[in-house]
């Protein structure tokens, strides 16, 4: 995309704690035979990120979009902003 002058930049916060992530993580759970709090807590032995998932306003949060923005060169403002925001 680069050649074309087609920037892009995103987030990529690998699982998102969602209805259906929990429903599709529950039926995994079921073909397994274990609880979904089982489940949960040995999916989440593998995460690196402290053993969370993201939540929906970890992704949708102004700081994470302007962070975005700001990474590809441009402000959605008109000025320039340091921010800092966890992701």
């Amino acid at each position: 995309m680069g050649e074309y002058g087609i920037r892009c930049n995103c987030l990529v916060p690998g699982s998102v704690d969602t209805e259906a992530w929990r429903s599709y993580r529950q039926r995994l759970a079921a073909e397994k035979g274990v609880d979904f709090e089982t489940y949960k807590a040995d999916f989440l032995k593998n995460v690196p990120l402290k053993g969370q998932i993201s939540s929906t306003e970890d992704v949708t949060k102004p700081g994470a979009v302007f962070w975005s923005a700001m990474k590809a060169g441009r402000s959605p403002g008109n000025r320039s902003t340091s921010i800092a925001a966890p992701i």
